[in-house]
């Protein structure tokens, strides 16, 4: 099973964004489009900054991955 939020956004819109996945996160769940996952106590957090040349163009990606096994 996969689900993924993909969207254009500006600053304002992520701040909300990730405003309400912080409300989830306090309460314990995180929703991702119609999935409830309730998160366990303990889990791995990785943050990733990645650059790559493409043309005359940098693309640049900043990824949050939270995993745990169950």
């Amino acid at each position: 099973m996969k689900r993924e939020i993909k969207r254009t956004s500006d600053k304002a819109a992520l701040v909300e964004l990730l405003e309400k996945k912080l409300a989830e996160l306090r309460n314990g769940y995180i929703e991702i489009d119609d999935i409830k996952v309730t998160l366990p106590e303990g889990f791995e957090v990785e943050l990733e900054y990645k650059e790559e040349q493409k043309d005359d163009k940098t693309k640049c990606k900043v990824e949050i991955e939270i995993e745990w096994s169950k």
